[in-house]
């Protein structure tokens, strides 16, 4: 019993096979490795947003109504805070200088604490980073601006909002926005900080 032998096009239909499930794997895979870079760096951000918030959170209990010449001790607006606080042991002056600040056309944030005398360099967070939220409670309402200074107090509370994504552009600006221009959703870090010496004014410390 004689065996067929292929003719040539069920070779050339086999191997037209094999490349496209070759590409099939190929595609799945740089899938997997885009998805798993993509994980590790959100881990990465969020590691680093938890550390932030904790120096945030430290600034923000020792920090004073004014600085003196150094400035406001707690000022800001919806994308930056500026923190007067204590400074660390070994430090040329008292007060030390907090700072974190979101570049939206970036889609960067960025941290920064050094002595309130110098300027600080700054650190990236993230280069991935969709918008920015921070709100300011003055015991009364939720405000998008502050300056301990003008109050002549501390804010109640501080609220930081973190939405981690694509940086907005003209292009996207309006897609899942609310009607404040942030993101629909739930943001990816959020942290309330209560401020112990709220509603104390200069003239009392």
């Amino acid at each position: 019993m004689t065996r067929r032998a292929f003719t040539l096009i069920e070779v050339l239909a086999a191997i037209a096979l094999l490349l496209v499930l070759s590409g099939s794997l190929m595609s799945f895979g740089a899938a997997l490795l885009d998805r798993a870079d993509w994980t590790a760096r959100t881990v990465n951000d969020l590691r680093a947003c938890g550390i932030v918030f904790d120096r945030v959170s430290t600034a923000l209990r020792t920090c004073e109504v004014g600085g003196g010449s150094a400035g406001p001790g707690v000022s800001g607006d919806s994308s930056s805070i500026t923190v007067l606080c204590r400074s660390e042991p070994g430090g040329r002056s008292d007060l030390a200088r907090l700072r974190l600040s979101f570049d939206r056309g970036a889609g960067t944030l960025a941290f920064a604490f050094g002595d309130a005398q110098d300027t600080p360099a700054e650190e990236l967070l993230s280069d991935r980073v969709q918008s920015v939220r921070i709100r300011y409670y003055d015991g009364r309402a939720w405000r998008d601006s502050f300056d301990s200074r003008d109050a002549d107090a501390l804010p109640a509370a501080v609220e930081v909002s973190v939405w981690l994504g694509a940086p907005t552009t003209p292009s996207n600006a309006n897609a899942n926005a609310n009607a404040d221009g942030f993101p629909s959703r739930e943001p990816d870090r959020k942290r309330l900080f209560a401020i112990p010496d709220a509603g104390v004014g200069g003239a009392s410390t």
